[in-house]
C-alpha cells in the first residue's frame, strides 16, 4: 500500500511549483488535509477493486426437470 508524503514534502513540492509557504502555515496546512483526504479517498477506491468483496453472489442452480445428468 502507498504511503501518503510527509507534511514537509508536501511543503517543499509547493515551494517546488513557486507557491509561497512563508507566514502560511496554516494554509499550509489546510491544503495538506486536502492532499490528505483525497490520497485515503483514492486509496480506498484503488483497495476495493483489486479486493472484491469476499462473499460474492451465489447462484443456485437450476434443477433440471427431467432428472437426466
Amino acid at each position: 500500500m502507498a504511503q501518503p508524503m510527509s507534511y514537509f514534502l508536501f511543503k517543499l513540492n509547493l515551494e517546488i511549483a513557486h507557491v509561497s509557504t512563508f507566514g502560511r502555515d496554516e494554509w499550509v496546512q489546510q491544503q495538506y488535509q486536502k492532499y490528505l483526504d483525497n490520497f485515503h479517498n483514492t486509496q480506498k477506491k484503488r483497495e476495493d477493486k483489486l479486493n472484491p468483496p469476499k462473499n460474492p453472489l451465489i447462484v443456485k442452480k437450476a434443477n433440471n426437470a427431467n432428472g437426466s445428468r
